[in-house]
């Protein structure tokens, strides 16, 4: 999956989809690792996740459909 984050060339619903499954992934690896350190260590890991998914959503949600033009 980090390889999929690196390449700039693939559609912005692709690597949303790629971010909010290692979200889900990091979340289920803090709710039911009972480790301290390695807990710890994925905090920064999953709001790292959780900022790409946001940032592509407001991508995602302001570019225009196909045959759409953008009005500005």
């Amino acid at each position: 999956m980090a390889l999929i984050f690196l390449a700039l060339f693939w559609k912005s619903k692709i690597i949303f989809l790629f971010a909010v499954l290692s979200s889900l992934e990091l979340l289920f690896i803090l709710l039911f690792s009972p480790q301290f350190a390695t807990t710890f260590r994925d905090l920064g890991v999953l709001g790292a996740s959780m900022a790409l998914c946001f940032v592509l959503w407001n991508r995602i949600d302001s570019s225009p459909s196909i045959g759409e033009v953008r009005k500005e």
